[in-house]
């Protein structure tokens, strides 16, 4: 090859070279053109997207992604007959195997111009192409539910059913529309059907139940729900399902005696071994219905077998305990030591027990024996560690700080939780402070909240901080009576530090006068002296009224009232004090949730006649 005819054929392949770079550029802009146009339907900006893709569509009829953001933008800016015309023209290019889903966008078009009667007949045409293929007549009930036609979209459904002669078809899809309708009751009629058919569906299907129960109990009509759960129970007496959704409607409704005997049938469907009772049990120590929780236990223990004896026991005590029948929950915690099959459970079981005799018979020395069995029986099970934290804890209500504090330093931090390392952090700060070593308290809070920024102790650790510096100098006398006061409430010696909480109620100050109304309520609380406990809160309240402890008085009226008197008005009101005239005091998010359980629980309305 001459010399000549090789440098031109560089030259071509140049020139091509730099023809395709520039092609893909063009093509990379376009592109990027059509992307921004896709944002722009996506901001509402439809008329700017049409402008942009049009001439993008002239070029590359053929590309799906332009073509299909054109149509968005035409149906966008409600130009139907171009957004048909686009569809049309790719409908008569497509493959058959796309054709039947261009369709059903047509028959959409002509739903969303309220042209149901087109909108059918396209959606027909659609079926026709694939009438064997279940997923087209789901695709053709979206059609219908995503233009707002749900009622159309359920008789369609319930029609293919018959037209394909698979009566249980299509049931997650019906039940979803039924519950967007807030048809619960049709919603769990399918859901049944779904779990009957493929029981690998029962957990998704106890959860949509679950969430279909909680609604009804929102709704000021009869969503049909409790009918639907009565028919198919008397329909499928022996099916374990519907027995248990049923007793789960009950307990809804506060309606426990007839869901324990849900419960009970439930566990004869299934193996007989108490597993149902025990979640029954369960729910009703979570909801605070005690006495139910002493018969389904009660139950558990009389059954032929019973392998979950020791985990209803655990149940049944820490009812127990949070009735404030601490005697009562010793002797189970007991029970259990010598029936656990295994250490763990018995190392739980010792722990508890130390806790209930610490905490709450208030036998701080009784409490030391039985956490060190812990430590040295179990060292390397979880609860070692926890059990030595409390073991500080017991010496310090014994009043041996030295020793407390010489005990927190040797728990293994590592085997904590970390809920549990920031609990011990914080003690070893209250333990300085409980003695009057302020400055080294200090330093312990700001160690607390900077290892644990999100801790729950934070907004305890600044409120002595701020303590720590209203009294610095020679105020330090009168914060040592506030010290000693808690100190002395800590070691569960209430008489004393009542006395030393009234030494600062009428002294001159910022804040120890409004702590000391506070803190003497909250005494007089865990005393259940609540009358008492209540004019304390009302004297800071009417004294402080724009007190940095104000909302937290409100709170703890608020707390008396829901969990001792069990007052929804009341509770209710306390809490809202603080969410409505206190917004930006620290406890908002803590009297927010209290609200919200208040709500769910105690103020939920009982059972009602629903038209």
């Amino acid at each position: 090859m001459s010399i000549r005819k090789s440098t031109l054929l560089i030259i071509v392949a140049s020139v091509l070279m730099a023809l395709a770079s520039v092609s893909r550029a063009q093509s990379q802009l376009e592109m990027q053109r059509a992307k921004n146009a896709e944002t722009m339907i996506f901001a509402g900006r439809c008329t700017e997207a049409v402008a942009q893709l049009r001439p993008l569509y002239d070029r590359y009829p053929n590309d799906e992604r332009i073509v299909t953001a054109l149509k968005n933008a035409y149906v966008c800016t409600k130009d139907y007959d171009s957004a048909l015309v686009i569809l049309e023209r790719r409908l008569g290019a497509s493959q058959p195997f796309q054709k039947s889903g261009i369709q059903l966008e047509i028959a959409g078009i002509y739903l969303r111009q309220g042209k149901l009667d087109e909108g059918r007949k396209q959606i027909d045409v659609a079926i026709d192409l694939t009438p064997n293929d279940a997923q087209i007549y789901e695709s053709a009930a979206d059609i219908f539910m995503t233009n707002g036609y749900y009622a159309d979209a359920v008789k369609f459904l319930q029609e293919s059913r018959v037209k394909l002669n698979q009566p249980r078809q299509f049931a997650r899809k019906l039940a979803q529309l039924y519950e967007v309708m807030r048809n619960y009751g049709e919603a769990v009629r399918e859901y049944f059907v779904m779990v009957q058919i493929d029981t690998t569906q029962n957990i998704y299907v106890t959860g949509r139940v679950a969430n279909l129960i909680k609604l009804d109990a929102l709704e000021e009509y009869d969503t049909g729900l409790e009918k639907a759960l009565s028919d198919i129970v008397k329909s499928n007496p022996g099916h374990k399902d519907a027995q248990r959704f049923y007793g789960d409607y009950l307990v809804a409704q506060d309606e426990y005696d007839k869901a324990l005997d849900r419960f009970r049938i439930v566990d004869s469907l299934e193996n007989g071994l108490g597993k149902n009772l025990l979640y029954f049990a369960r729910v009703a120590r979570d909801n605070g219905a005690y006495e139910m929780v002493d018969k389904a236990c009660a139950q558990i223990a009389a059954l032929p077998k019973t392998p979950l004896l020791v985990q209803s026991q655990f149940i049944l005590a820490e009812s127990k305990f949070e009735r404030g029948d601490f005697q009562s929950a010793a002797a189970l915690y007991r029970e259990i030591i010598t029936l656990a099959p295994n250490d763990r459970d018995v190392s739980e079981a010792l722990y508890s027990l130390g806790v209930v005799t610490f905490q709450g018979l208030r036998d701080p020395l009784g409490a030391v024996g039985t956490f060190e069995e812990v430590t040295r029986k179990y060292p390397r099970l979880p609860l070692a560690a926890a059990s030595k934290m409390l073991i500080g804890d017991c010496h310090l209500a014994l009043g041996d700080a030295i020793l407390a504090d010489s005990i927190y330093a040797l728990v293994n931090t590592n085997q904590l939780p970390q809920r549990n390392q920031e609990e011990l952090l914080f003690k070893r700060a209250e333990l300085q402070f409980f003695i009057g070593n302020f400055e080294a308290a200090r330093e312990a809070y700001g160690k607390m909240m900077n290892a644990f920024p999100k801790s729950v102790f934070v907004n305890d650790c600044l409120r002595r901080i701020m303590l720590i510096s209203e009294y610095a100098g020679m105020e330090e006398a009168t914060l040592r009576i506030f010290a000693t006061a808690l100190f002395a409430r800590f070691r569960f010696e209430f008489p004393q530090a009542l006395v030393e909480l009234a030494k600062l109620k009428d002294r001159s100050g910022a804040i120890l006068p409004e702590l000391a109304w506070l803190s003497s309520g909250e005494v007089y609380q865990v005393l259940n002296q609540d009358a008492q406990a209540l004019a304390e809160y009302d004297s800071l309240i009417a004294r402080y009224p724009a007190s940095f402890y104000a909302p937290i008085a409100f709170e703890r009226k608020g707390d008396l009232y829901a969990d001792r008197q069990h007052n929804c008005e009341l509770a209710r009101s306390m809490y809202q004090q603080v969410l409505l005239n206190h917004p930006n005091s620290l406890n908002v998010e803590d009297v927010r949730k209290k609200l919200q359980r208040t709500e769910r629980t105690l103020c939920a309305q009982p059972a009602k006649t629903k038209s």
